[in-house]
């Protein structure tokens, strides 16, 4: 995001390498779905998890100290309270195993929600302008239900991590 790149200062050589990144993580998610059999929901996780590691990994090396604390912040104030779906995080905030539970079972709920919505689009119920608020209404709700779960203390703490206000360019969503 190019707003995320104005708030880190990003050198132009750090952009190309993060650029480039990018292309491979494309390429090789494209890889992984391609051809033949669909892995499981459980098996797409797990490899998910394993890309976003090995990306992690990469990008730090490409940042300073400075711009992966502020982008750890950027990506906890995007989140909202769904941050604690981060185990970092979530260890950080020391969520109980109850919240933990709590958590489980909102995300399932969110994401039959937002399975309904898409099976809505694709048996042409509703079309893809119509998708969007439905499904913004569900990461709404869901990310105030977070809060919910959350004692004072660990909302207090999560906007901490934030760090400073992040401000999103105009038309983002995320």
């Amino acid at each position: 995001r190019d707003d995320v790149r104005s708030d880190l200062a990003l050198t132009d050589d750090q952009k190309a390498k993060l650029g480039d990144i990018q292309t491979k993580m494309r390429e090789k998610m494209q890889g992984m779905f391609s051809g033949g059999e669909r892995p499981s929901r459980e098996e797409m996780g797990k490899l998910w998890e394993g890309a976003m590691k090995e990306v992690q990994t990469e990008v730090d090396s490409i940042l300073t100290a400075d711009q992966q604390k502020r982008l750890k912040e950027i990506s906890v104030q995007l989140a909202g309270n769904g941050a604690v779906n981060d185990k970092e995080i979530a260890k950080e905030l020391a969520i109980t195993v109850d919240q933990q539970r709590k958590i489980e079972d909102l995300q399932k709920k969110s994401g039959e929600a937002m399975r309904t919505v898409g099976q809505r689009m694709r048996n042409g119920e509703i079309d893809r302008e119509e998708m969007r608020p439905l499904m913004e209404k569900i990461q709404s709700v869901t990310n105030d239900e977070l809060g919910k779960i959350l004692t004072d203390a660990q909302k207090a703490r999560l906007k901490a991590m934030g760090g400073k206000p992040f401000v999103k360019a105009e038309g983002s969503t995320r």
